[in-house]
């Protein structure tokens, strides 16, 4: 494992990584793991640094093995345990350093052209065209949009949808409703139309999906079209639509898994629609997939179907700010690492308790 420039590693975790700083104990205690334990399975670290104190105290003294460079001044060669009648004596040259703080050293190039570009071309060549020795671990950030047809899985149960990419694997997160409804919280603008969106295009082909919202939701037309089953505007405007779906669940249950998806629960929450909401948080054969804002979530509220969504098993918390408010949304401690970018679609999805940072993906093209 070779880390380059540790110092601006960390550097950029704590610059920017938002309100998820307070993870970044959680991270060094697992790079000091690797770094110690590693050596006993076959993994070994090599960290570069551009002064002493850019590597944890803990960190530096597990590392046994230490090749001192030249330093900006004699004080920078005493913070390395270096003597200071030695370090006024050094004149040393690039590339020339103190291995263990005694023996001088040259550190060989690996090409002819002792040039920093000139030996990353000399690698590049070396790495393609060296064999395969064993399996490898690789990862990269999460792009800030994800199309869900390059996720699709195929034949998934009934009740389960794919709602992003996973951080670190990369691999699609499926949202299971087999036996919970799902929430999707976040402020304005942070993606909770398109989660509810991305869902209703999976689940249209096997389930009755119902939709109703504000007359400002963008589920209201879809591709210039607007959906069936769907109520879109003001308490008056989507009653008969969810009475309709209350009555039919009255009757028994229905051939098809049934789903509502509600986008901006909170705009509905009209005395008007009480006891309708309270019909439907009955109903075990409905799935409810719920759009709230951030600050609704946890808040006061009568309605009834928010009280039954606060107990979901399965929420998306899309660009919290930071872990504290995962703690009072959900009860549930998530340490994220640090230096996680929360853009639009992106938050932390909480599946039984169990978090996974997700980039949402968007709908299927119409």
């Amino acid at each position: 494992m070779l880390i380059d420039g540790f110092g601006g590693l960390l550097s950029a975790f704590t610059d920017r990584g938002g309100g998820f700083a307070q993870g970044l104990d959680v991270w060094l205690d697992t790079i000091q793991t690797v770094i110690t334990d590693g050596r006993q399975v076959g993994i070994h670290a090599v960290i570069t640094a551009d002064r002493r104190n850019a590597v944890p105290a803990r960190l530096h003294a597990s590392i046994s093995n230490r090749l001192i460079l030249r330093q900006a001044d004699e004080a920078s060669y005493t913070e390395h345990g270096i003597a200071t009648a030695r370090a006024k004596a050094l004149d040393l040259a690039s590339g020339r350093g103190l291995w263990h703080g005694d023996a001088t050293m040259q550190v060989a190039c690996v090409s002819a052209d002792d040039h920093g570009r000139a030996q990353a071309v000399a690698l590049a060549d070396h790495a393609a065209t060296a064999p395969a020795t064993g399996s490898s671990i690789t990862t990269q950030p999460l792009p800030d949009h994800v199309a869900l047809a390059a996720l699709v899985l195929r034949d998934l149960p009934a009740l389960q949808a794919i709602i992003g990419q996973g951080d670190l694997t990369g691999a699609p997160v499926v949202a299971d409703l087999t036996w919970t409804h799902f929430v999707v919280s976040g402020p304005p603008r942070s993606g909770r139309s398109t989660t509810l969106s991305t869902l209703a295009e999976q689940l249209a082909g096997d389930h009755d999906v119902w939709v109703v919202g504000p007359a400002s939701s963008p589920l209201a037309r879809p591709n210039g079209a607007a959906p069936p089953n769907a109520a879109f505007g003001r308490a008056t405007a989507v009653q008969p639509l969810l009475d309709q779906l209350a009555t039919l669940l009255d009757m028994g249950t229905p051939r098809r898994p049934q789903v509502l998806l509600v986008d901006d629960l909170d705009v509905l929450d009209d005395p008007m629609l009480m006891m309708t909401w309270d019909r439907l948080a009955k109903h075990d054969d409905l799935r409810v997939c719920a759009a709230i804002e951030s600050r609704s979530l946890q808040g006061f509220s009568q309605n009834p179907m928010l009280a039954e969504l606060r107990r979901a098993r399965a929420m998306l918390l899309l660009q919290p700010a930071d872990a504290a408010e995962i703690v009072q949304s959900t009860g549930a401690r998530v340490s994220l690492r640090p230096g996680v970018q929360m853009v639009p679609g992106r938050g932390v999805f909480l599946a039984d308790r169990r978090p996974t940072v997700v980039q949402v993906a968007t709908s299927l093209p119409g």
